[in-house]
């Protein structure tokens, strides 16, 4: 490979994307360039650059740690061509990329964005409820008043390899011919075809639009507001990022809704106070037959108060007052 020449494979039928690329790895006082080859989940990438603050330098050198600077040269052109570099002339350089190029990166991130937001129905239009990501995302790209990111793709950027040697023989250059040839397995490689581009912003836009048309859902974290695409359920409300002292969005997430549900919401508070008033007097007077009796009726009485709720029988304000006497 050329030093500075990225690949970007995507095997649509396992959802995966599979980068080919030459990193700066630290070996004690120096940074030499490598081969690094790398399997994500389709999206990941994706969801990493929109993430990325491009007004932080701070936001961009973590986009960097995960991937390389690498990614950018194709694109931006930076003239950067030294396999060694010393710490100082490696850290100036993401400094100089940053600096030189980032207005390209803001336009481009938010655009992309924007064509994402459209794509997924974020701001909750009407007029695109009914509709599919596949059919937004065709509605978009023929219409230049959408379109923001997409608009930036070069065909000529971007071949279709029908056959997986190519990519079998960079992904696994150092690999041994055995597990080579256990990777090229029908049951480990099943798909068609594999996209292939060198540069990451026809990368990113290939990768949305396998996203549009496969109706994979891109989600924008309840917790963190980070973009994410689910794992398992395309209806999840939280990513799978830590969030504060270990725990995941996901893990935290569910617990923090609720809460603020509870705290906004007077009618689910007043059930859960008297809930819990009824339950506490029940546990500490246990041999108080009255007490669970009463506990009993309450719960009983309850659901018949809400279902007439629901039925528009009664009102909250008359709900409010049935739990307030309790």
């Amino acid at each position: 490979m050329e030093n500075f020449s990225n690949k970007f494979y995507f095997d649509v039928n396992r959802k995966k994307k599979y980068i080919v690329y030459n990193d700066y790895k630290l070996y004690k006082t120096e940074y030499d360039l490598e081969q690094v080859n790398k399997e994500l989940n389709l999206g990941e990438q994706l969801c990493d650059y929109m993430n990325t603050d491009f007004h932080s330098e701070d936001s961009f050198n973590d986009f960097i740690k995960k991937y390389s600077i690498t990614f950018f040269f194709n694109e931006y052109g930076t003239g950067f061509e030294e396999t060694h570099l010393t710490k100082e002339e490696y850290i100036d350089n993401i400094k100089k990329v940053f600096r030189y190029f980032e207005g390209s990166f803001l336009r481009f991130h938010d655009g992309l964005i924007s064509d994402v937001l459209y794509i997924y129905n974020m701001n909750g239009l009407v007029e695109l409820e009914e509709l599919t990501p596949y059919q937004r995302f065709f509605a978009m790209v023929n219409s230049d008043r959408f379109s923001q990111a997409v608009k930036f793709f070069n065909k000529e950027k971007t071949k279709i390899n029908f056959k997986a040697t190519e990519w079998i023989s960079k992904f696994n250059l150092y690999a041994r011919e055995e597990v080579t040839q256990e990777i090229a397995k029908k049951d480990i490689v099943n798909t068609a075809f594999f996209y292939e581009c060198e540069d990451i912003t026809q990368a990113l836009i290939i990768e949305l639009s396998i996203l549009a048309h496969n109706n994979i859902e891109i989600k924008k974290c309840k917790n963190c507001g980070k973009f994410f695409v689910p794992n398992n359920r395309s209806d999840e409300l939280f990513c799978e990022n830590v969030f504060e002292n270990g725990k995941t969005c996901k893990e935290i997430g569910y617990f923090k809704v609720k809460q603020k549900a509870i705290h906004e919401n007077e009618v689910l508070r007043m059930y859960r106070n008297v809930y819990q008033k009824l339950l506490l007097r029940v546990r500490r007077n246990p041999g108080n037959a009255d007490y669970a009796r009463d506990f009993e009726f309450f719960k009983d009485d309850n659901i018949e108060m809400r279902n007439a709720l629901e039925r528009n029988e009664i009102t909250e304000e008359q709900y409010l007052e049935w739990l307030k006497k309790k």
